[in-house]
């Protein structure tokens, strides 16, 4: 899927670890993210996720994914470079990942994110999303994820 603002979303290769760290992931190394694609990768073989990138200039500068739970989705690891943000790359994917998990048979769609993170928080709930519940953990920093979710609505067949 081609946008007017120069980029294209396509499934995830394992190639785009290099790419992805780079503008996506800098903190980690190009190993750590190449095993964490590779894992994703096999996940979508299996039917259970769906990764996407956005490429631009040839190189990956966005990813997200849906993850598949039943009746529920979650969407996660969405990140887009830095000097590509606002462009509406963010909404984009998340509405192509919306439509993804209407095509799998998915009931709602989570998305976690940090409670002070005031502009996430603002896109999703312009998406559609509500606060559903919040959670304490210790992978996030601050201990606490708020999921927000969104009832998916199947379009009526006609006879």
């Amino acid at each position: 899927m081609s946008h007017d603002l120069g980029y294209s979303f396509r499934p995830a290769r394992p190639a785009d670890a290099l790419a992805l760290q780079r503008h996506c992931f800098p903190t980690q190394s190009v190993e750590e993210v190449a095993s964490y694609l590779n894992w994703c990768l096999r996940q979508a073989e299996s039917g259970r996720l769906v990764r996407l990138v956005a490429e631009a200039n040839g190189e990956a500068i966005a990813n997200a994914q849906l993850t598949l739970h039943g009746e529920i989705a979650e969407i996660g690891s969405l990140v887009v470079a830095e000097n590509y943000r606002g462009c509406g790359i963010g909404t984009a994917l998340i509405t192509t990942l919306l439509e993804a998990a209407r095509m799998h048979g998915a009931q709602a769609v989570e998305i976690g994110v940090q409670p002070d993170n005031e502009d996430a928080c603002a896109l999703y709930t312009r998406l559609g999303f509500v606060p559903h519940r919040q959670v304490e953990t210790r992978y996030a920093p601050g201990g606490r994820v708020l999921y927000l979710r969104q009832t998916i609505t199947t379009p009526l067949s006609l006879p």
